[in-house]
Formats: C-alpha cells, structure tokens, sequence
C-alpha cells in the first residue's frame, strides 16, 4: 500500500481548487435549467476556453484575433469580493442573504466567477486600488488585507496560458486619454480608469453608475465599462453561460485550478 502525504500548504491548495468546480455545479444545479434548452447544430459551439475578440464587441470593442477575457475589478467590486467571497465560493444564495439589487450584484459577481473558473478570463486588481481610499484613513488590518488581494490576484493572473494572438490596440495618444477621462470623476476613478487603459484590459467591471454612465465615451478607447450583471449578458450573448442548461459545451480541459487557489488566498481568514 503506497501512502502519499502532503505538507498543509499543498493539501490546503488541493482543496482550494476544488471549489471551482464545486462552484460550477453549484450554479448549475441552481440555475435550474438541465436539459431546458438543446443546441443548434448549425450554430457552431463557443470557442473556448480562450475567447475569438471578433465574436463580441460589447466585450472587446472592435478587437480582432483570439485570447483571454481581461476584466479590471473597480474597488467597490473588491471589496464586495473580500466580505464576501467565502459566501461566493461556498455555492450560497446571495440573494437570500442580500436581498434587493445589492445581492443581485452579488449573484452576478459569483456566477462571473464560476465562468472564470472555467474559461481563460483574467481577473486584475490595480495597483491603484490599493491607494483608493477615497480619502478616509484606513487601518493597518485593511491595508494589509489589501496587499495581499493585490499579491494573490497577481499570481492567479500568472495562471493563464493563452495571451492574444493580434489585435492589441494602438497605444491611445496620452492627450486623447486626458480629454475623454476629463469627465471621469476626479480623483480614485480617474486614476482607475487610466491604469485600466495602460494594462490594456477589455473590461473595467464596476457598480459606480457615475462610471456605468460614461461607457459609450470610453469605448472609443477600447474599455468597456460594464456592471456585473452587463458583463453577464455580453458573456450569455458569446455562449459562455450554455454551460448552465448544457454542461457538455465546455469541451475543452480546465483551465489550470491552481488560479482558484490564489483567488480563494486573497481572501482574509474565513469566518468561525
């Protein structure tokens, strides 16, 4: 009989991991929708786990070529996922738990992450966001939390294999970049919003609806602004969510669960 042990570091990242997938049959088994719906045989299958940029304006704004999905958290959206992402992982109800439009938001950010879990979506936290304090002074406790979000964000980003293939935009003359995120409010936003278009990500996800309301100007930039729930809709419309009612369109091996490990990471201490 071969025994195999492990130090605590590599059994708690095994089990890390598996909550990916546990979240994915989670959301499924919710979702309700099995067997609900059956596919078109000629409408051919999502292409995953990495994305085709000419399938999707809304989420790559006029990109061509293939590669992941690069979403930028807004602070809110972070925060939202340090109080409450045991919940998130632990397949709960957010709604039941928040009722109204915050838990919506919640639900949606969950559901985002059991496609993230799936396909090669990167998620980035901004450096800036560790200075997005929005002028309150925050305690030691906070900070530090938020270096290491900022740190395990990193390495779950270091998780993903596929990087474009062509269609990187021409970088925005920094006088262009000024004039159309003039409007932008000053302060934390704009500096967000800025660091976005220099990582050259596809999406800056938020819940700010001063920002939400700026996104057909940014656009022209090659971001788009989307709430979780907008960012859901552009994913349904691409065939990210068929896996809900169609498990067998995901076709493709998972992607590396390691990333989930560092996610779940970035998390403070889980509660009891």
């Amino acid at each position: 009989m071969i025994r195999v042990s492990m130090d605590g570091y590599t059994a708690e990242k095994y089990r890390y991991e598996a909550l990916g997938l546990e979240l994915v049959k989670h959301v499924i088994r919710r979702a309700g929708l099995l067997g609900t719906q059956t596919a078109n045989p000629l409408i051919p299958k999502a292409i995953g786990p990495d994305f085709t940029y000419e399938s999707n304006p809304t989420l790559f704004a006029g990109r061509a070529g293939r590669g992941p999905l690069t979403v930028v958290l807004d602070t809110n959206l972070l925060i939202d996922y340090f109080e409450n992402g045991w919940t998130m992982w632990r397949g709960e109800s957010l709604p039941e738990l928040h009722p109204g439009e915050y838990g919506e938001h919640l639900e949606a950010l969950q559901l985002i992450l059991a496609v993230w879990v799936s396909r090669d979506i990167e998620l980035m936290m901004l450096e800036e966001s560790l200075h997005d304090t929005r002028g309150r002074t925050i305690s030691s406790d906070r900070d530090k939390r938020n270096r290491n979000g900022w740190d395990e964000f990193y390495r779950a980003l270091s998780h993903s294999p596929h990087r474009p293939t062509k269609g990187i935009p021409a970088p925005v003359p920094p006088r262009i970049v000024e004039l159309i995120t003039a409007n932008v409010p000053v302060g934390g936003d704009r500096r967000l919003i800025r660091a976005a278009l220099n990582t050259e990500a596809h999406v800056f996800l938020t819940r700010d609806k001063d920002l939400l309301r700026l996104k057909a100007d940014l656009r022209g930039l090659g971001l788009s602004i989307l709430s979780p729930g907008d960012l859901l809709e552009a994913l349904s419309a691409y065939g990210a969510l068929n896996f809900l009612w169609d498990p067998a369109s995901l076709y493709w091996p998972m992607p590396d669960q390691e990333k989930v490990a560092h996610m779940i990471w970035a998390l403070p201490a889980p509660p009891g």
